[in-house]
């Protein structure tokens, strides 16, 4: 009678299940009428009652979980798709949710600002991440596999690599060192709010225009905070 959805992990009482259960009430309070008299007749219906209500809440219950279930896999979707553009051939996005300090890091920087097309492909990632998170982080509080659908983007989010997160945030939301509600979804958001104060991406960006410049890209992309 109940069901089980194995990918979201919600067991609950199907439509069908709670129209059985109210059915079997009636048939017992027909029959212990037909058997006591009213005494009984009056107990039945009080069963009835309360198996009508438990059916409901067995409803609305279940709803709500399959609705929560359908919010997680919209989620881990846009998370899977945000992650594909990491793997289109060539793209150097991907040093964007690595960890810092790596010996990689050197590397990765001139991958990203190679050109001004690449450092803003850069800021255009990040932004995508950074709404995704705002959006979906207040929202699945209390869903454990949700969290753990959203804990990559998170951490790629506080590592802050080269700045861009900051920039984006002080950009798309105005922020701060002083001042930046979004950092209430980071639990360790330090190393974020230094970023804010020390703005690490725009000297990042203009060592870099330096070079653009000298190669004849000085008309390049502009730089600025796009999501896509």
């Amino acid at each position: 009678m109940l069901g089980f959805d194995p990918a979201g992990g919600v067991t609950s009482l199907p439509v069908w299940g709670t129209g059985l259960v109210a059915v079997l009430a009636v048939v017992g309070a027909v029959a212990a009428w037909r058997r006591s008299g009213a005494g009984a007749l009056v107990a039945g219906i009080a069963a009835l009652i309360v198996a009508a209500v438990a059916a409901g809440v067995a409803v609305t219950t279940g709803m709500m979980l399959h609705e929560r279930v359908a919010e997680r896999r919209a989620l881990e979707q846009r998370v899977a798709d945000l992650a594909a553009r990491v793997l289109v051939p060539g793209s150097p996005l991907a040093c964007l949710d690595g960890l810092v300090a790596t010996p990689g890091e050197a590397a990765c920087e001139a991958a990203l600002f190679a050109r001004p097309e690449t450092a803003a492909a850069a800021v255009s990632y990040v932004a995508a991440q950074v709404d995704l998170f705002i959006q979906a982080a207040p929202r699945v509080a209390g869903d454990a596999a949700a969290v753990r659908a959203l804990l990559p983007l998170k951490r790629a989010l506080v590592a802050d690599r080269f700045g861009i997160v900051a920039h984006v945030l002080a950009l798309r939301a105005g922020c701060s060192s002083d001042f930046c509600p979004p950092l209430a979804l980071f639990e360790q958001p330090d190393r974020l709010r230094g970023h804010l104060r020390e703005r690490p991406f725009d000297a990042i960006l203009a060592r870099h225009a330096a070079g653009w410049r000298a190669g004849g890209d000085a008309e390049g992309a502009p730089v600025g905070a796009h999501g896509g």
